[in-house]
């Protein structure tokens, strides 16, 4: 059995060696467990799915090797009903997608959908990958998406730099997205705003078909997303911290066929936003869970960095819903937040100086931005 060094909180060393096994079976490249897990250790299996977003992608591991791998009744039963539930979902937000990109079309708005849907297509079975919100980059900057909005009647969310929520939805959450992600650092931020605005003139006249069959939406290329799943996972890092299903994303995005150029090209926009360290560290963390092998790393893998995420992974879960680091009081003022998160993020500094140094003078200046804006 191959060990991982790092434990994942309240669970036994074999658990989580299972689970990672089971993660691997998924991925393809393991084909059995190395031992039987006891019924213990099978509910502690369906613990951590649960907490990392997989429990559609586990249910289709049983359904698969059911000749080898035989958990509990009752744990196979409830990973069944999660799998029916999950696919119901899909094909709902399937149909969502493509509603707003078509409404948002006929008000002169082009767009095209983030993550979610989109990046299910890259998995073998796409209908069981859980998405959460409908994540729409709509062209035509903040304030005119936001004139429209309020023109419509809209209940709008949180508005940040990048996304604002809107009650335009019934059955999910709708994060319109000015601009896919960003940068602390103002000189990196600059130059990725510049290609990304770029990208958008091209994906936004692109169609893709999403996992139901039936919705054809603008979707990012997978050139696109080994940049942008990438800074998505960075960003969730040092925000709301990284699960199994955000690796997952990017374990089958960089399984998407690619030349030597386009490989090359994604490098150079590393390495011009200084991300190459990071990528390396995600490329050591997928190497350790899923058993990536060389010939699919983008950059070397990164054993120092790639520990640390590793362990940042295993401790937060999906969204960083288990780590407690990250659960401050809602009574707690703004700036008691922005100390905890500084604090935490004091961590990374060594790995990520670069964004991690920008962090207080990007949240500060971004927050009087939102109070000048009535934003907060």
């Amino acid at each position: 059995m191959n060990e991982t060094e790092e434990r994942m909180p309240k669970h036994n060393h074999r658990t989580e060696l299972f689970f990672i096994e089971l993660l691997r079976m998924y991925a393809g490249t393991a084909t059995h467990l190395s031992e039987t897990p006891t019924d213990e250790e099978w509910q502690g299996i369906y613990e951590l799915a649960q907490k990392h977003a997989v429990n559609g992608l586990l249910y289709r591991v049983l359904e698969r090797h059911a000749d080898k791998v035989r958990p509990p009744r009752q744990v196979l039963f409830n990973l069944y009903a999660q799998a029916s539930r999950i696919k119901q979902r899909n094909e709902h937000l399937c149909y969502l997608n493509a509603l707003c990109v078509q409404k948002f079309g006929e008000k002169g708005f082009r767009s095209a959908i983030l993550k979610g849907m989109g990046v299910a297509c890259y998995y073998p079975d796409p209908m069981l990958r859980i998405s959460g919100d409908v994540d729409l980059w709509v062209e035509g900057g903040r304030e005119r998406i936001m004139r429209f909005l309020r023109t419509k009647g809209c209940q709008v969310g949180e508005t940040v730099y990048h996304h604002t929520h809107a009650n335009l939805l019934r059955g999910a959450e709708l994060e319109l997205h000015f601009r896919p992600t960003w940068l602390w650092n103002p000189f990196d931020n600059f130059t990725l705003q510049q290609w990304m605005e770029e990208q958008g003139c091209r994906l936004f006249r692109t169609s893709t078909l999403l996992p139901d069959g039936k919705s054809q939406v603008p979707c990012p290329p997978p050139a696109f997303n080994r940049i942008y799943l990438l800074l998505h996972i960075y960003r969730h890092l040092f925000e709301e911290g990284v699960g199994i299903r955000h690796l997952f994303d990017y374990y089958f995005c960089l399984m998407q066929p690619a030349t030597s150029a386009e490989l090359d090209e994604t490098r150079r926009r590393l390495a011009e936003w200084h991300l190459t360290a990071f990528a390396g560290a995600v490329m050591y963390v997928l190497q350790r869970i899923f058993l990536m092998p060389d010939s699919l790393l983008l950059v070397p893998a990164d054993e120092v960095r790639g520990r640390q995420l590793l362990r940042e992974v295993m401790l937060a879960g999906n969204f960083g819903h288990f780590d407690e680091r990250l659960h401050i009081p809602e009574n707690e003022t703004h700036w008691h937040k922005l100390v905890s998160r500084v604090r935490r993020n004091f961590a990374f500094l060594r790995h990520y100086p670069r964004e991690v140094a920008w962090e207080v003078p990007f949240k500060v200046t971004h927050f009087i931005w939102r109070k000048c804006k009535g934003y907060v």
